[in-house]
């Protein structure tokens, strides 16, 4: 089975819809990808990795050695730039920053923090190399470098530099978090929660390095699945700083992931009566309230509260207007979704939510309309794929072509759209277009398990005996996808080897016991195998009136022949 766009993209009344949930994984109230709440704009700020060693030090934010301390002028100078970089005044940052003698480690450091903004990773390294000349012991500087090794995959010389943080201050929560990093990257998975447990035991009585290490080995163990571990470190905590907001978060989502929603209940409101001002605790029991019909007021006066709170943060409307969209009340639903929009005219989350409620509604043109506007403000893929599955559905596959290509063209390398257009030919029967897009994307990536069982599905229908080795490699890549198992079933039918086939066919169908198309194949291997019986026994179940599936036809026909031997 190729899977094209009329298997791969979903394009009716539901689609796209995707309603607010609780992360799971991270154990964090999250809208839900889709609806980004974060400004394009505001993407360069101060990485998180170093908040600890800026704004949060009440003693020099830069220097962390034994040396004399700057003069209170010098302090307050570099203390005044560090804050305009973390307010994003950039060009005030600089000319501030000219003034200054070039002849500290801190100078540099900031030096640094500002090529950081301007994605000028070279020389942010540069700086940070001249303030270690200066000062080899300089926390900021290590933690730099140590950072952007990371980041460029030069695993070796990031874990040297985070080592040598530790050396200068055992307390350095960010440099436990980044060895952790290293040693997951590396597949070294029991590694890197021993290093958070053995942070969390070195840092013991120090908040606030234990509760961001103790944050981070929550996220660790929700992504490893292993919910009790989590509980067990949250009651742990809750011992030893009880009634401490930031741990009743930690107990909140620990008792969330372990399906104990009247304890987070009561811990969530705990956490809100503690704090007036707190919007996050308010959103997210009002996405663990939302199930309960019984609740709806509830929730709308929680999320109407979290709104008023953080009047620049749209994430409060976004969840209400989810909310309402999960209770059918579309036109409530529309209001709040305009006003986001108003509201937040840089962000393109208001037209994503209009355009996914003119969906339900079955307005395609005014959905296709307000997507491409959403699309010149936020171009990503998750946008793309929509306005392609509109024009698909509206039977306007010319120009869904014309798009993706107009795409193509500013990104000629991009395997995701030439995917897109290889399905697009494919669904037109323009077989030699599609090759053309899915041996581009083979070009680059050789294992792409679904351009190879593409490719193989086409070879098939020309009859040419590359099909097969293709539908292999698709297998031998991922031997868990139905439609990759169907493909590679089919071929081993067409080219006698159906004993084989059927073995492969029935694992598909366990993995998808719907997909009648599978269950049609396997008949037709059984029939090639000799076993006509089996073949019947396996087709009749499928005719069915409620059972649609592309291939019925040929499988009422098969059926038919078959009954007449």
């Amino acid at each position: 089975m190729a899977l094209t766009l009329k298997s791969t993209i979903m394009v009716n009344s539901k689609i796209n819809i995707i309603a607010i949930t609780i992360s799971s994984l991270i154990c964090t109230p999250v809208i839900a990808a889709r609806y980004n709440t974060q400004d394009k704009n505001n993407l360069s700020k101060t990485p998180s990795i170093f908040k600890d060693l800026t704004l949060q030090r009440q003693a020099n934010p830069f220097s962390q050695t034994n040396q004399h301390s700057e003069s209170k002028q010098k302090q307050e100078d570099y203390t005044k730039i560090l804050k305009l970089i973390s307010k994003q005044n950039f060009s005030e940052a600089k000319n501030e920053l000219r003034k200054l003698k070039a002849d500290k480690p801190e100078y540099f450091n900031l030096q640094a923090l500002l090529a950081i903004q301007e994605k000028d990773t070279p020389r942010a390294i540069l700086s940070y190399k001249k303030a270690l000349a200066l000062d080899a012991k300089n926390l900021m500087s290590n933690m730099g470098l140590a950072t952007y090794s990371f980041e460029t995959k030069d695993l070796k010389t990031a874990k040297k530099y985070a080592d040598i943080s530790l050396g200068i201050n055992n307390q350095l929560a960010s440099a436990y978090l980044l060895l952790a990093d290293i040693a997951r990257s590396q597949n070294k998975i029991k590694e890197s929660e021993n290093i958070l447990l053995n942070a969390l035991n070195t840092v013991k009585g120090n908040f606030k390095p234990e509760i961001k290490i103790a944050s981070s080995l929550t996220k660790f163990y929700a992504f490893q699945r292993l919910p009790k571990k989590i509980l067990n470190l949250s009651r742990n905590l809750q011992n030893q700083y009880p009634n401490n907001p930031k741990v009743l978060s930690i107990v909140a989502r620990a008792q969330i992931v372990n399906d104990q929603k009247k304890l987070a209940e009561q811990t969530l409101s705990q956490l809100i009566n503690l704090d007036k001002q707190d919007a996050e605790h308010r959103i997210l029991l009002a996405n663990l309230l939302k199930t309960q019909t019984e609740k709806e007021t509830q929730v709308l006066q929680l999320l109407d509260e979290a709104s008023n709170l953080e009047k620049n943060n749209p994430r409060a409307l976004v969840y209400k207007t989810t909310y309402l969209i999960q209770l059918k009340r579309l036109t409530q639903a529309l209001i709040i979704a305009n006003k986001i929009d108003a509201l937040f005219p840089q962000l393109a989350l208001g037209k994503m939510l209009t355009g996914d409620i003119y969906l339900l509604e079955k307005k395609f043109d005014q959905a296709l309309e307000i997507n491409l506007k959403a699309y010149q403000i936020q171009a990503n893929k998750k946008l793309f794929s929509t306005i392609i599955s509109i024009l698909v559905k509206q039977g306007k596959n010319t120009k869904a072509i014309d798009f993706a290509k107009q795409e193509l063209s500013k990104n000629p390398n991009n395997s995701a759209i030439h995917f897109t257009l290889a399905s697009l030919f494919q669904n037109n029967n323009n077989l030699s277009q599609a090759i053309q897009h899915y041996e581009s994307i083979l070009s680059q990536t050789p294992k792409h398990s679904q351009a190879l069982n593409n490719l193989a599905w086409i070879y098939s229908q020309q009859n040419n005996p590359k099909s097969l080795e293709m539908a292999k490699q698709a297998y031998t890549i991922n031997p868990q996808s139905a439609s990759i198992l169907d493909t590679y079933g089919f071929i081993l039918v067409q080219q006698g080897q159906s004993k084989e086939a059927i073995t492969i066919l029935k694992k598909a169908i366990q993995l998808e016991p719907k997909q009648y198309d599978i269950q049609f194949h396997l008949a037709q291997a059984y029939l090639a195998n000799g076993n006509n019986k089996q073949a019947i026994i396996t087709i009749k179940p499928l005719l069915q009136a409620d059972k649609v599936f592309s291939e019925k036809q040929s499988a009422i026909r098969l059926f038919d022949q078959l009954n007449k031997k």
